[in-house]
């Protein structure tokens, strides 16, 4: 399935201030203040898309070709437990977190029109790293027009915070590892006529992993 995130809202600020990333640099100087604040932004994009997880507060949206179906049968039907443990696993949708609201969710139906799902049902799953969206008790997706693309779109308001003080702080550690490892090294790097790529410092996924999960969609 295509699934791809667009950003409707981007954060207001970054998860650092050009102060702080001064700081953490040792640099006493203005004259690198722009490269720093760009380094941030790139930092920070990269490590949202690495670890999907969203810093600063920011609108996304999720574009899904059709929603998830349950496709794995256990048991039978007369054995509900287990039926609708299996289907709420196989037709949830993973969004990238910490998300604080869902906006809508809206589809492409079978015949074509646009439509917006009812909240009451699906069921936000706060707690988990992704985040989950599942249809509510039983229930289930909505059928979307075949063949269609991008048929569903799900916005949502996602991050810690508006503010770069609502970061946790080992996000922020790592934020700053990655930057001070692009501050110094700001090319590939020549060694014996051949190019070496430099690795992304160790520290970073220490930092990061234990924050967050993998993944967009099961399905």
């Amino acid at each position: 399935m295509s699934s791809e995130y667009q950003v409707v809202s981007p954060p207001a600020l970054e998860p650092l201030t050009v102060a702080a990333a001064k700081s953490h640099l040792r640099v006493d100087t203005t004259a690198d203040d722009g490269l720093i604040g760009e380094l941030i932004r790139a930092c920070r994009f990269h490590l949202e898309r690495q670890y999907d997880i969203a810093m600063v507060t920011q609108t996304l949206q999720l574009n899904l070709d059709y929603f998830p179906y349950w496709w794995l049968w256990r048991g039978n039907s007369s054995n509900y437990v287990s039926w609708y443990m299996d289907r709420s696993y196989y037709t949830q949708l993973r969004l990238r977190g910490p998300v604080q609201s869902i906006v809508s969710v809206k589809y492409t139906d079978s015949n074509g029109a646009t439509q917006t799902l009812s909240p009451s049902l699906y069921v936000l799953d706060q707690y988990s790293q992704p985040a989950r969206l599942v249809p509510a008790l039983n229930t289930q997706w909505p059928a979307t027009a075949i063949g269609g693309i991008n048929s569903v779109q799900v916005q949502f308001v996602t991050g810690y915070g508006p503010s770069d003080t609502d970061v946790p702080e080992n996000i922020q550690g790592a934020l700053k590892l990655l930057l001070g490892h692009f501050y110094e090294n700001r090319e590939e790097v020549v060694t014996d006529a051949r190019v070496a790529a430099i690795q992304m410092p160790i520290g970073v996924d220490a930092l990061m992993r234990p924050m967050t999960g993998t993944g967009s969609l099961v399905a």
